[in-house]
């Protein structure tokens, strides 16, 4: 009996409990995720609000570009990261521009997994490049975006994050427990009674 009445309550919880997906609001407001940037130039900056979300529609990342001014080849990252507040799809739409000749094989884009980067662009002259991303994170993993520069010259490169979308859990409504006992538990507690008479019998 108290196995039963054990998955009951297990199974309601179960059932109630919702997976959802958040853009850039709650969990993932612009304002929870770690913002780091490096050189002259480097920038994140945020688009503007949705009045109906509260979520702001764009990030865009700039890379740094000093023409050696500081140092020869100045290596620098514009990274944004933070922790998932669930398992589940990280989905977003991407957009490269840079005014560099050489395309993105100085200044490459990456989305990254607890330290392990991925690149988006590809290191051929294209100045302008885009495409959808996805990837699966379990909750309390670190992900984000980082824009990369390897010597700082010949212009800075933007990237542009929009239609982005993370796993939130959404909390089990407040249901009565016996409410739940009757709904869920009553067709198991019937069959348990049914099977004790045959038995006897």
């Amino acid at each position: 009996m108290k196995r039963i009445f054990g998955f009951m309550i297990f199974f309601a919880l179960a059932f109630l409990s919702d997976l959802s997906y958040a853009a850039f609001v709650n969990s993932y407001s612009v304002n929870n995720w770690n913002k780091a940037t490096e050189g002259l130039g480097g920038d994140i900056a945020f688009g503007p609000t949705d009045i109906a979300t509260g979520s702001v529609n764009w990030i865009k990342i700039t890379s740094s570009n000093d023409d050696g001014k500081k140092a020869p080849n100045l290596n620098t990252n514009q990274s944004f990261t933070i922790i998932a507040a669930a398992s589940g799809l990280v989905t977003f739409d991407w957009l490269f521009s840079t005014s560099d000749s050489r395309g993105a094989q100085k200044d490459p884009f990456y989305w990254v997994l607890n330290g392990v980067q991925t690149e988006l662009t590809s290191n051929g002259h294209n100045k302008n490049q885009s495409g959808p991303q996805s990837f699966a994170v379990n909750v309390g993993d670190t992900f984000g975006f980082i824009l990369s520069s390897f010597d700082s010259k010949k212009g800075s490169s933007s990237l542009t994050i929009s239609n982005f979308s993370a796993p939130i859990y959404i909390a089990p409504a407040a249901v009565p427990v016996p409410a739940t006992f009757w709904l869920i538990g009553t067709p198991l507690l019937g069959l348990l009674s049914r099977k004790r008479k045959t038995v006897k019998a």
